[in-house]
């Protein structure tokens, strides 16, 4: 009766021959050029790997939308609560208003989109939103997120709209201090090597200081952005223009790569003279300034003072 396991001889020589064969295959990966070693690879992931590689996205995209299935519920449960705690203050308002004879509140319309980055060369501050005229996108439409603001609609085709982040260098808002004291202008501003992109406010009268931490929210003049939606806070003086006007460092509240699904007008019922206004859709909790803000200085001699 023949052992177990057969005939060793030729297990043990099929095996030798299999280990000679893959230390001579990696001695041959190892030792040909860079160019030809990734044209392998590749090929490899492209044909044998492929079933692997897919089941490794399939899983990723499976976590990220229970991630943001997780946070939409959040999203959802908090805007539940907020109006059932608010429905009976807005139709006492409704129908106190009708009885003195008030205009109907203003209202704007807005649409969820979700956000898209082209990822090419030269589109870092282009996004993409699923939306375009046909739902009643504009080339002037605003792109709002429960942060504040992320910016606004550049052009908008049938289907789909293109859009600009804050940090596009054409981006300019009118913003206002939080008690509507102060007005200015912030644009995007590129931080000091290593640092993360800011935005600018200028237009601050001399006399007037702003401390950081202050938040600054767009004004709604202009007829683009609603009133009272976040922008920044402020996070240190940047400029000084001494008997005319300071300049201060403006740290945004959203941080574009992080905006996969915001809002967008899609209509503005506002009448003549008239503005939106949505800063009560926004927490005043106090946020903290980045350590960047504090570390930076200004950009030119005057100090936090405005001396030199």
């Amino acid at each position: 009766m023949r052992e177990y396991g057969g005939a060793g001889g030729n297990g043990l020589r099929t095996q030798f021959l299999l280990a000679a064969a893959c230390l001579l295959a990696g001695l041959f990966f190892y030792l040909i050029p860079t160019g030809p070693q990734q044209n392998i690879a590749s090929g490899i992931r492209l044909t044998l790997l492929r079933p692997f590689v897919d089941i490794r996205s399939a899983l990723s995209a499976a976590r990220s939308m229970g991630r943001e299935a997780d946070m939409l519920r959040a999203q959802v449960d908090s805007l539940r609560a907020w109006v059932a705690n608010n429905a009976p203050a807005i139709e006492e308002n409704r129908r106190l208003r009708v009885l003195i004879g008030l205009a109907p509140l203003v209202e704007r319309s807005y649409r969820a989109v979700s956000v898209h980055r082209p990822g090419n060369l030269g589109s870092q501050s282009t996004v993409v939103l699923d939306l375009g005229h046909e739902q009643g996108v504009h080339g002037l439409s605003p792109i709002i997120t429960a942060d504040g603001l992320a910016g606004r609609v550049l052009e908008a085709h049938p289907s789909l709209s293109i859009g600009m982040d804050w940090s596009h260098p054409d981006f300019r808002a009118s913003v206002m201090s939080e008690d509507g004291e102060l007005y200015g202008i912030v644009g995007p501003e590129p931080a000091a090597f290593g640092g993360a992109e800011r935005l600018i406010l200028t237009g601050i009268p001399y006399f007037n200081v702003l401390e950081d931490g202050t938040l600054m929210v767009t004004s709604g003049r202009g007829g683009v952005y609603p009133r009272g939606v976040p922008v920044g806070r402020i996070g240190g003086l940047a400029e000084v223009e001494e008997g005319w006007h300071r300049s201060y460092w403006v740290y945004p509240t959203v941080h574009p790569a992080s905006v996969t699904h915001a809002l967008v007008g899609v209509a503005d019922t506002a009448g003549p003279g008239e503005e939106a206004d949505l800063s009560s859709l926004f927490p005043r909790a106090a946020s903290p300034i980045p350590d960047s803000a504090r570390q930076a200085g200004p950009r030119g001699a005057p100090g936090a003072d405005g001396r030199g």
